[in-house]
């Protein structure tokens, strides 16, 4: 169905907005706790697996 593909790119365009504001907002948070901006290029990957590098 050609509608179909109009669904699922609407669906896919909107978790990646909400994905982008989310990954920008959650840093200035972050930061605006006064913590350090280091730890910030840390992947979610990384602390999930316990690497505290």
């Amino acid at each position: 169905m050609p509608g179909m593909d109009a669904v699922k790119t609407l669906g896919l365009f909107i978790a990646t907005a909400l994905a982008e504001i989310i990954g920008c907002y959650l840093p200035y948070l972050w930061l605006k706790q006064g913590k350090s901006a280091s730890n910030l290029d840390r992947t979610p990957f990384q602390s999930c697996a316990g690497d505290e590098t």
